[in-house]
């Protein structure tokens, strides 16, 4: 095992942690998102030159992840998690500080590359957590609640966004407010460190249950369902006021309402029963987020905000499958995994762009369904996959 905690129940400071982190990352991450059309007019610049600060972030995630089997073995989740954090941090003070002092656009760009190693340290550091420091039995329930948090926090960004607005306060300072947030899980993070009671075991290698291609389909599996997600929630707001005429209010409560049912969707999913086949929950979430993202294009965008729900437990259940079928090597392919999420995160935030720049944005969307049908292709050949360990 890569990373031992003391005690194999859920011990709650870990717990704590994990939801106070994700929550910082849902709360500052899922606010650019509908703040996006204020950042184009503010800097004026074209749709494909503004998703850079999505892809650019992502990238950075990929580099993040990509790497993190040195940085998990230097220095610990826990530590990964406080680091996270004060990014953070730091990262939502420049996205107010760089629109407020009328600097340029490229030094957004510049926070937005910073901003993605933080959400990436967190992000597979507390699912690392969640893993380390639950019992098999619970397991899927802290995965569903963890996300749950991140539903919850992104249903509160883009409410609280809009109660600003309509407030006649300037967007900027929103980011501002938001980055006391971050600061909680970075003190918490320390008191954790100090605990006599908490140790972090890190063993001297990091070793591969499967081979490169094995472990790339595995993260595409994940990467296409992510990139689906992150492209309604990321866009919807733009993709109502654009192609909808929806004002900026309405627009950015079918956003609240796809969080919502976000959230919902995976607080519900705590009091499932575990007996339930993950396949069979990871397959219907599929087939039903599929259909909806179809009919939202085609006949009415409420249906895009309906795919949150159909979407809520793709992934805190896709993980638990994950660590079931490697309970030896669950870190290296929690990182390979998000490795692979950031790789598809950087395609589909350029090439939305490059697709509504050149087609608009009806036909970019499209990306959504096409996404979820590759993980549901994907899905189908690796449920029956038996991992050998290598040599």
């Amino acid at each position: 095992m890569y990373i031992s905690l003391v005690n194999k129940n859920i011990y709650w400071p870990f717990i704590i942690l994990s939801y106070a982190s994700l929550l910082s990352v849902a709360m500052i991450d899922n606010s650019r998102g509908p703040v996006y059309p204020n950042i184009l007019k503010h800097f004026e610049v074209s749709l494909n030159y503004g998703s850079l600060i999505f892809s650019l972030s992502t990238l950075m995630g990929l580099l993040t992840s990509a790497t993190s089997k040195y940085w998990l073995k230097a220095i610990g989740v826990i530590q990964s998690i406080s680091l996270g954090s004060l990014i953070m941090f730091l990262g939502s003070i420049s996205y107010y500080a760089i629109p407020q002092f009328n600097l340029s656009f490229i030094y957004l760009l510049a926070c937005s590359i910073f901003l993605g190693s933080g959400i990436s340290l967190i992000a597979i550091s507390m699912n690392i957590l969640i893993s380390e420091g639950s019992s098999e039995d619970l397991r899927r329930k802290g995965y569903a609640g963890l996300h749950a948090i991140y539903g919850f926090g992104s249903l509160l960004a883009p409410l609280l966004f809009s109660l600003w607005i309509d407030n006649n306060q300037k967007w900027q300072l929103f980011f501002l407010v938001l980055a006391i947030i971050p600061m909680f899980p970075f003190f918490y993070s320390l008191s954790v460190l100090k605990s006599s009671n908490i140790k972090e075991k890190i063993s001297k290698e990091l070793i591969a249950p499967i081979h490169y291609p094995y472990r790339i389909i595995f993260g595409l599996m994940f990467g296409f369902y992510v990139s689906s997600e992150i492209l309604i929630s990321s866009r919807l707001v733009l993709f109502l006021r654009q192609l909808h005429s929806f004002e900026n209010q309405q627009a950015q409560y079918y956003l609240s309402l796809f969080f919502a049912f976000l959230f919902l969707g995976r607080i519900s999913f705590v009091f499932v029963s575990s007996s339930i086949s993950s396949f069979k929950a990871m397959l219907t979430s599929l087939i039903l987020s599929l259909t909806f993202s179809l009919l939202g294009l085609s006949f009415h965008p409420l249906f895009l905000c309906l795919t949150g729900l159909s979407m809520s437990f793709f992934f805190p259940v896709g993980m638990d499958w994950l660590n079931k079928k490697f309970p030896k090597g669950i870190e290296f392919m929690t990182g390979s995994v998000f490795t692979w999420i950031s790789v598809m995160l950087v395609l589909i935030h350029s090439l939305f762009g490059l697709l509504a720049e050149t087609y608009g944005i009806q036909q970019a969307f499209l990306l959504a369904p096409l996404l979820l049908m590759g993980s549901l292709v994907l899905l189908f050949k690796l449920d029956r996959f038996k991992p050998i360990r290598r040599d």
